[in-house]
């Protein structure tokens, strides 16, 4: 079962949902290690769930670099990632 988790930026105020597994949700709540508990997750929507960061705030605060990223995730924030294709750069000179 797929449960939908919000969460809050505490720097811009927007809310991500990240969708996770019912099971690796409850062996996070235990104490499981965030990448024991989800090990298929995307490092962006693990630090949401760590700390309610959204992906942009992530890739401005921790200038996330284009080998943290594998391509595959809902909320990637490296806009040169094959995933955001259709993300706008305000960091890009190309319009």
């Amino acid at each position: 079962m797929t449960i939908s988790i919000p969460c809050l930026c505490p720097m811009c105020g927007a809310t991500t949902v990240v969708e996770c597994d019912a099971r690796s949700a409850q062996k996070y709540m235990e104490g499981a290690l965030i990448q024991e508990a989800f090990p298929d997750m995307d490092i962006h929507a693990r630090e949401t769930l760590i700390s309610g960061m959204c992906a942009p705030c992530q890739f401005i605060y921790f200038e996330v670099e284009d080998e943290d990223c594998d391509g595959e995730c809902d909320v990637c924030c490296d806009f040169d990632c094959p995933s955001n294709a259709s993300l706008f750069n305000p960091y890009s000179d190309e319009e």
